[in-house]
């Protein structure tokens, strides 16, 4: 009986505890924090083992420029959505969260885009991203990724060629195969494979997963078990239901 008593006791204090921490956080502390100074500003790039395009220096002069430099200022003058909104229209910027803590420090997390691909025309030089958007080439972007040149058009850059691209990048075969991708025009594309010293004619983009299963056959059936392709220069997908090789 006795036990059961004290539980009940021991719930009732428990959720008055809780109970007087919601209304502290929602309606003490806001004001109390609103007074705040905001006393340092701390940039994160989140995904900085992978990739670094820009240094969080370079943040805080783009802060400063546009008078959104959060420090010494009280929390209840901070413009998170502001700052988030001018970091995130950095060309090589995703994503930018802002945030107050308790302790007064301003925390800026930044996300920045990943490269997919890079296009290199008479147009230009750029990537595009994982999100079919263009993003700078700079000295800090160098990137492992495969390379599209010739007559490319950004249009077709991020969508046709995007599709292409990524149908490659996720299939167990063709992953690590493709280096660069010529393009001559819309209906001739030329691709680059990492080994041999032959050239790939795909043609046009159309049917390119057809056209690549037939060259699969080819390199898994033909050249690894009858005949070599170091005599080859060429191989010529454009024909339906054949692999021309010369």
């Amino acid at each position: 009986m006795k036990s059961k008593i004290l539980h009940v006791v021991l719930t009732c204090l428990g959720l008055v505890v809780v109970l007087g921490y919601v209304f502290w956080s929602m309606v003490i502390l806001p004001d109390g924090r609103g007074n705040m100074p905001c006393r340092n500003v701390k940039v994160y790039l989140t995904d900085s083992t992978s990739r670094q395009f820009l240094k969080t220096n370079e943040v805080i002069s783009m802060l400063r420029q546009n008078k959104l430099y959060p420090q010494g200022i009280t929390q209840s003058q901070l413009d998170a959505g502001a700052i988030e909104n001018l970091i995130a229209s950095h060309n090589l910027i995703r994503s930018a969260q802002c945030y107050a803590t308790p302790g007064g420090d301003i925390i800026i997390a930044l996300k920045q885009k990943e490269p997919k691909f890079r296009v290199i025309c008479s147009n230009g030089d750029y990537f595009v991203d994982t999100e079919r958007t263009p993003m700078l080439v700079t000295t800090r972007t160098a990137s492992y990724v495969p390379i599209v040149t010739g007559n490319v058009t950004q249009e077709f850059a991020t969508n046709e060629m995007f599709d292409f691209i990524d149908y490659i990048e996720h299939n167990s075969f063709w992953g690590n195969q493709i280096e660069q991708i010529v393009v001559v025009n819309n209906q001739t594309i030329k691709l680059i494979p990492r080994v041999g010293s032959h050239t790939i004619i795909l043609g046009s983009i159309d049917r390119y997963e057809q056209k690549l299963d037939k060259l699969k056959t080819l390199y898994t059936e033909g050249f690894s078990k009858k005949i070599g392709w170091i005599n080859y220069k060429e191989i010529d997908l454009r024909y339906y239901g054949q692999v021309v090789c010369r």
